[in-house]
């Protein structure tokens, strides 16, 4: 990822994890740089399509709430009568399919290199 496309890429990521000024730059580069990572492993190429550029925030926010340690918060249920409050977290599991999935959004853009044999 060059300069210039982290530079445009980091205040999109702050802004789908709804950081503001004080989210930790380095985190985010991190997350970012991960997710690059991931995605060209994934695609088996050595540089970024454009049809991955909106997947790469999506992953790059699941990376970073996955080393975040506070928990991604799946749901959170408030009743008034007897006051009950109940929040449920994902598991890493969870968290790890998540980014598999999103992964496989991109299996038609793959490719795929054949070896001769011996």
């Amino acid at each position: 990822m060059t300069q210039a496309e982290l530079n445009a890429a980091l205040p999109r990521l702050s802004r789908a994890l709804g950081l503001g000024d004080e989210a930790d730059t380095a985190h985010l580069t991190d997350a970012l740089c991960a997710a690059e990572e991931s995605i060209l492993r994934y695609l088996n190429r050595e540089k970024l399509p454009v049809c991955a550029q909106s997947l790469l925030i999506e992953l790059a926010a699941l990376k970073y709430l996955r080393t975040d340690g506070a928990g991604v918060r799946k749901s959170v249920s408030y009743a008034e009568g007897q006051l009950s409050q109940s929040e449920s977290y994902y598991t890493p599991a969870e968290l790890q399919e998540g980014e598999a999935a999103l992964l496989r959004t991109l299996t038609p853009y793959r490719r795929v290199a054949c070896r001769e044999g011996d």
